[in-house]
């Protein structure tokens, strides 16, 4: 089982993403928020860490748990969409409430941050499928049972 140095740093900036997230949320002041925006910001990041975990169980064992690759490539295309009216908002709060902010140039930063990170992650799954190029299952692989083929293939078991 050779490890891909690639799955661990998408780990490690995937985790940094989550804080950086964290950090945007803090400087926008939601979770300073009265009005329980704070609980809500919890429950919606929290999923946030499963890209995390899918790129260190690729690094893992790469063979075994890219059938999750897929999933991950879905979930970093809705971030990706999702970042569009994110960032609009965020430009908008800029705009309108710079000197509310602590550091305008950190928040910018941030977001900048957040979006390499996704565009990253993306390549990622995009470009790293192993051999060949090819999702696990989408072809046969040479020399390797791929179950029985017909009545003369199965095991004959006794009553």
């Amino acid at each position: 089982m050779k490890r891909k140095a690639v799955n661990i740093v998408a780990t490690t900036v995937e985790f940094l993403r989550f804080l950086a997230l964290v950090l945007l949320a803090d400087g926008l002041g939601i979770l300073k928020g009265e009005n329980g925006g704070d609980r809500l910001f919890r429950y919606v990041a929290a999923s946030q860490l499963l890209f995390p975990a899918g790129f260190f169980f690729l690094w893992l064992d790469e063979e075994r748990y890219s059938v999750y690759r897929p999933l991950l490539l879905v979930g970093k295309a809705a971030g990706l969409m999702a970042f569009i009216p994110f960032a609009a908002l965020v430009v908008a709060y800029l705009r309108m409430a710079p000197l509310q902010l602590q550091n305008p140039a950190l928040t910018a930063g941030l977001c900048a941050y957040v979006l390499l990170v996704e565009l990253f992650a993306t390549a990622v799954l995009v470009f790293g499928r192993g051999k060949g190029g090819e999702l696990p299952g989408s072809g046969s692989v040479p020399g390797a049972s791929n179950g029985p083929k017909g009545p003369d293939d199965i095991e004959r078991v006794e009553a």
